[in-house]
């Protein structure tokens, strides 16, 4: 299913189902969705989201770079610094976990 839908990744795993062997088969589905190019932004998300929860950091970050360069910052935020900015508003402060 994620192969063709990859945002159904995110439906699925609150159900009460959602287990290791469904994870397996549904990275295997969004790797090729992202083959395919379907909706490579969702996949990556996806896949990041299953690296997270597997706690593998390493293999997160590739996914994560490859994800900014389907859409990186807008051009009028590269480059600058945005602090002044976050201060200001609470909606863009980063969240520390």
């Amino acid at each position: 299913m994620t192969q063709i839908y990859p945002q159904s990744y995110f439906h699925l795993k609150k159900e009460p189902f959602f287990n290791d062997y469904l994870i397996a088969n549904m990275e295997t589905g969004l790797l090729s969705a992202l083959d395919q190019d379907i909706t490579p932004i969702s996949s990556f998300q996806a896949l990041s989201d299953i690296q997270a929860a597997k706690k593998t950091i390493i293999k997160q970050l590739p996914i994560i770079k490859k994800a900014w360069k389907l859409n990186p910052l807008p051009t009028s935020l590269q480059g600058q610094d945005c602090s002044s900015s976050m201060q200001k508003s609470p909606m863009l402060r980063p969240t520390i976990f």
